[in-house]
């Protein structure tokens, strides 16, 4: 999330056990916390995935970090439509692009 002092990566917790009302609820909560500059530690630790959308900004590519303790890193490119021939005819296809860093498992 952008904030006025940087970037910051809350997580949210037990995603897995949460209906998607939930994790709207959350989402909002991390992010009003982010935008008043007082996510506790707490909430930027112990995630295991991250996702970041760079096409928010333009981007279409990226090289994202791993965090330690996390499994993996994606990023969401910019939403882009392009010109595609399907059956003779030319088509307008939208695509992004997906970035995706992990660590090794053993």
């Amino acid at each position: 999330m952008a904030t006025p002092t940087g970037l910051v990566v809350p997580n949210v917790k037990n995603v897995q056990a949460l209906s998607l009302l939930q994790i709207a609820s959350e989402l909002t909560r991390l992010t009003d916390l982010a935008r008043g500059g007082a996510v506790p530690p707490s909430d930027l630790t112990g995630g295991t995935f991250s996702l970041s959308n760079i096409g928010a900004i333009g981007g279409t590519y990226a090289s994202p970090v791993v965090l330690p303790g996390e499994l993996a890193i994606g990023a969401l490119g910019k939403l882009r439509v392009v010109p595609r021939l399907l059956k003779f005819l030319i088509n307008r296809l939208r695509t992004r692009c997906f970035s995706l860093s992990s660590t090794q498992v053993r």
